[in-house]
């Protein structure tokens, strides 16, 4: 029996690239927080305000809003390169890895996908698979995986027409070869 699994990122990114953004987004939260906060108090202090603290009070939310979206944003990230699971693809159909923001897997049968489209690189390696079925789309990535095997495994599986004809996808452009 076939099976393949496709990783969600290589592992090389999963453990060298999320402690790195775990901790970026921790110093991140710590600096925005201590930022809100200091922002907060200069803007609740009691006396006669000076002229310029209300245009302050607005910049430092501003700038400490932002600096707290880009923590919260590389933490997402990192939990989703930590916690996705690999794509298994099976006998029985697909079992599509646990991604976010659901972190949980499901399955497909090969009667439920409607189509398969398949992206090329610049050296005509496939470089995903963009599978669509009735209740949605996911995407298969090359994460130190051979996609080719993949394609024509799935065409062995679905009917004729589900798997689509490639197309180069050079710098977000596509067009079929």
């Amino acid at each position: 029996m076939t099976v393949f699994t496709i990783p969600f990122a290589p592992l090389w990114i999963r453990v060298g690239v999320s402690p790195v953004l775990f901790m970026l987004s921790g110093a991140g939260i710590w600096w925005g927080l201590r930022g809100v906060r200091l922002t907060v108090q200069l803007a609740t202090k009691t006396g006669a305000p000076p002229p310029r603290r209300g245009v302050s009070v607005a910049l430092g939310a501003v700038f400490y809003s932002a600096i707290l979206a880009a923590a919260l944003g590389s933490a997402y990230f990192a939990a989703a390169l930590a916690a996705s699971g690999p794509t298994v693809i099976t006998a029985d159909g697909i079992i599509v890895g646990a991604t976010a923001p659901q972190f949980r897997s499901h399955f497909v049968r090969w009667q439920e996908i409607a189509s398969v489209g398949c992206g090329l690189d610049s050296r005509n390696g496939v470089r995903r698979l963009v599978v669509r079925t009735s209740s949605g789309k996911f995407e298969l990535g090359n994460a130190d995986t051979e996609l080719e095997p993949v394609r024509q495994y799935i065409r062995q599986q679905t009917a004729r027409t589900v798997v689509q004809p490639c197309e180069r996808e050079i710098e977000g452009h596509r067009w079929s070869y």
